[in-house]
């Protein structure tokens, strides 16, 4: 079962847009920001993400005095502080120096501890627009409500993007999607989730 992909919001404008500029500038901001002798293990760390021309040395800064884990959660705000006030991204992050998986397994466990119910909003609905806050500001507050009442509970899109792989004629196929639902089955803590 693929992701989605989110594609950039704002390469090009925000940081350089093409790999090789991105790599420059980030080597640029590293070799500026000050080493320390020893890295420190945190568990957490605030860094700014506004245009990289503003924040750029100042988050090198922050990155080159902490040890960076395989896993990295990241926090940010709504812009807008419109839609739904917690959400969680599953989707492939596309970035000009190459595609950042969100370690699928960990979300899912982060959704199972918090008993959150995830919701998906299926990316093409955005388009033109590259995230929902960009809809928003291009749309406003109305149609965004009613772009929000087109998601999906997480667990019914999951599984119906399992089904659409299924194929009738072919066996394994056939065990191979029962297997996908049973795991997302025993994944989700409310059977509302799968019954609505």
């Amino acid at each position: 079962m693929n992701p989605p992909v989110r594609t950039p919001a704002v390469a090009g404008r925000f940081y350089p847009g093409d790999d090789e500029s991105l790599r420059q500038t980030i080597r640029d901001f590293s070799n500026g920001a000050s080493k320390g002798s020893h890295k420190q293990s945190v568990l957490a760390a605030i860094s700014p993400h506004a245009g990289y021309v503003y924040s750029g040395a100042v988050a090198a800064e922050t990155l080159e005095q902490i040890e960076i884990p395989e896993t990295v959660v990241l926090l940010g705000p709504s812009h807008t502080g419109k839609g739904a006030p917690v959400a969680l991204s599953t989707a492939t992050w596309q970035m000009p120096m190459g595609d950042v998986p969100v370690n699928q397994e960990f979300a899912q466990d982060l959704l199972n501890e918090s008993e959150i119910t995830p919701f998906v909003l299926d990316p093409t609905l955005l388009k033109p627009h590259k995230d929902p806050d960009e809809y928003f500001r291009a749309n406003g507050l109305e149609e965004t409500k009613n772009l929000y009442k087109k998601v999906t509970k997480g667990i019914l899109w999951l599984a119906d993007r399992v089904l659409k792989k299924y194929k009738k004629d072919d066996p394994l196929s056939k065990q191979n999607a029962k297997d996908e639902l049973l795991k997302l089955i025993t994944f989700t803590s409310d059977a509302a989730d799968i019954s609505e």
